[in-house]
């Protein structure tokens, strides 16, 4: 129990356990040491509560001296450091969430000086590194885990003062208390006792009556504000067209898109330290939904029914909901987006530094973090996956309803299956070649190929468009991309995905040849492509049908090059895979030469001439590639030193 002294640790090998502190409670998994992060100084910080039958081995403890000792009888002293950063990480989570939630109530707030951004960082890079190079590097001596686990026995011991005392200030104590007997817990909130099935449109629509309201009172706006944002929804409630152009509908729908965000940012901090969060603030939190009155009885009770669901259909470790993304930001996991400007968050933040309008040090602020991440990021893309700007509202209305909404919710399940789908058709869409050097097997420098899958964002709304808001994180060229979609799509999703994918395929090879990116003398995708688009009136291989063809799709995308390829690249998956045949013989073979088929596809369309002279080129290519691989593999094989799995993979890249 906490304030115990330490007198042994315990390794547990099966079982659950529960860690209770003043500010949280986390689960203790197998290969974790209880009682590790309290050994700082010999007494316990934590409760540890066995929830299941469990099976530990004790380890005989006196001080942290004794770690040296340890370590080195430890069976698998990596699997126990994995566990100990695992559970750092949650404790860094906590540590973020308090201080959001102390700043807001006390602006003044100076957090502990001892927590430095640099090791956040740290223990959220160690997470996610590969597990392979993690193991190998850890284990190279046990003096190292030794070094680390002292690291982060210290760096917890601080985490756990800065909890403790933000947990003071905002009066939150979930410590352990030993139960006297069984008492059944009584919850306020009539939707927590009940399932929604229990309930029918009627009753749920008595519910969500006011919920405006009940959402600005949430959010803890003042009685004056609420008044006035109120008088606002009437207002806008009681127009004949929501979705009217003349100034004064539109001025309304500007005001209150305006306190959207704002409406946004405070739901969803107050949420995150709610066990309890109602439903009208879920489904405003998941789908843009404000008011009862704006969606009708029958798409509200189905919103209500959703969010029994929505957390686990809409998120995996490559597609989030906003919500979620915005945890993800706040708890130092995921960097913020670029802005509209191409900015990254650290670009932006010396920026505003240079210039005075941000003190130094800002960049460790996880509100300015998630303020910069709603203002930049999301109010952009909200606007642009709505799909039409002249008549846009971050608000659910039920104009705007097509179809049943439960039927064009997107899930991670269907986002992750159309990308799979184009992966298996466009099988070098999200490699990224790189530098690789291995001294130890004599390899200075060779050129390896790595998959890296883009991260899919769900904004709460209803709409049209899908967006490529950018190809890497900041200035990593080996980082992930970052795609939108509305949560509520009503166009084809398989297209819109497809159009995404286009878009990425263009502004990826951009990035990679950076000025030279239209310069027919370094061939690329886009140098290839662009001179096509920008010569195809002169170009003798195409007949004046396919130039009108052209010109017809130039003026639709508004003489957008990206766009027009975007067009071209959904023909190439849905159709050209199958041998139907939609594109010019320009266009397909410079899809043929960037954007090959797996090698089954190749095979099987090898015998239509229409692809033959593409795929030759890209075949010669290959054979040039895989002979130098061969010989690598090899030399290495000859000297009798292993063959690192990255030479494997890029082998194994150019046979696909």
């Amino acid at each position: 129990m906490t304030g115990d002294d330490i007198d042994k640790l315990l390794l547990l090998k099966s079982g659950t356990v529960t860690m209770y502190a003043s500010y949280a409670q986390y689960p203790v998994t197998e290969n974790c040491i209880i009682g590790l992060t309290d050994s700082c100084f010999g007494i316990a910080c934590y409760s540890y509560v066995a929830e299941t039958e469990c099976e530990a081995i004790a380890i005989p403890f006196s001080s942290i001296n004794d770690l040296v000792g340890i370590v080195k009888e430890l069976e698998n002293p990596v699997a126990i450091f994995e566990a100990a950063v695992n559970g750092i990480l949650q404790l860094i989570k906590t540590y973020l969430s308090l201080s959001i939630k102390v700043r807001k109530d006390k602006p003044d707030f100076t957090p502990d000086a001892r927590i430095n951004k640099w090791e956040l960082d740290y223990y959220n890079t160690l997470s996610t590194l590969n597990r392979e190079i993690f193991t190998k590097y850890f284990s190279a001596s046990s003096n190292l885990i030794n070094a680390e686990l002292n690291r982060l026995i210290l760096f917890a011991s601080s985490l756990h003062d800065a909890c403790r005392v933000m947990a003071d200030i905002l009066h939150i104590n979930k410590e352990y208390v030993p139960p006297v007997e069984e008492i059944p817990s009584v919850d306020n909130d009539i939707t927590s006792l009940l399932g929604a099935k229990d309930f029918s449109d009627d009753d749920i629509y008595a519910i969500l009556t006011s919920s405006f309201h009940k959402i600005l009172a949430y959010c803890r706006y003042s009685g004056e504000e609420i008044t006035e944002y109120r008088n606002r929804m009437n207002a806008f409630v009681n127009c004949n067209s929501k979705l009217a152009t003349d100034d004064d509908t539109r001025q309304l729908r500007k005001s209150l898109s305006e306190i959207f965000y704002d409406i946004y940012y405070r739901a969803f901090l107050q949420s995150i330290s709610d066990d309890n969060v109602p439903n009208y603030v879920k489904m405003f939190l998941h789908f843009g939904y404000l008011d009862e009155r704006l969606v009708g009885k029958k798409n509200a009770a189905i919103l209500f029914r959703l969010c029994d669901t929505i957390e686990g259909a809409c998120n995996n470790s490559h597609v989030y909901t906003m919500y979620n993304w915005l945890k993800h930001i706040m708890w130092g996991e995921k960097t913020p987006s670029k802005n509209q400007f191409d900015q990254s968050y650290d670009e932006y933040i010396k920026e505003e530094q240079k210039n005075g309008r941000l003190p130094m040090g800002a960049e460790n602020d996880t509100d300015l973090m998630l303020k910069y991440e709603i203002n930049n990021m999301f109010r952009q893309v909200h606007r642009m996956t709505y799909g039409k700007a002249s008549s846009f509202t971050p608000i659910l209305i039920e104009e705007n309803i097509m179809k049943p909404l439960d039927s064009i919710i997107t899930t991670a399940e269907t986002v992750m299956r159309i990308i799979n789908y184009a992966r298996n058709i466009d099988f070098s869409l999200f490699f990224r070649s790189s530098l690789y050097s291995n001294e130890k097997n004599n390899i200075t420098k060779e050129y390896i190929y790595t998959e890296v899958l883009p991260n899919f964002i769900l904004t709460p709304c209803l709409g049209t468009y899908g967006v490529m808001w950018q190809e890497i994180e900041g200035r990593d060229r080996s980082s992930s991309a970052r795609f939108m979609l509305p949560i509520m799509c009503n166009a084809n999703t398989e297209v819109l995905i497809y159009n995404i994918l286009g878009k990425y395929r263009w502004e990826i090879c951009k990035r990679i040849q950076g000025m030279y990116w239209n310069n027919l003398s370094e061939k690329s995708l886009t140098s290839e492509y662009y001179d096509y688009i920008q010569f195809y009136k002169k170009n003798k291989d195409l007949t004046d049908a396919i130039k009108d063809k052209i010109k017809s799709t130039l003026i639709n995308v508004r003489n957008n090059y990206a766009e027009a390829f975007a067009k071209d690249y959904e023909h190439w998956i849905i159709y050209e895979s199958k041998g139907i045949n939609k594109l010019n013989k320009v266009s397909r073979l410079i899809l043929s030469k960037y954007c090959p088929f797996n090698k089954n596809i190749r095979t099987e369309l090898s015998a239509n001439p229409a692809y033959t002279k593409g795929m030759e080129i890209y075949e010669r290519q290959c054979q040039l590639q895989k002979h130098h691989f061969d010989l690598v593999i090899q030399s290495l094989e000859a000297k009798g030193l292993p063959v690192p799995k990255e030479i494997k993979e890029t082998r194994a890249y150019f046979n696909k």
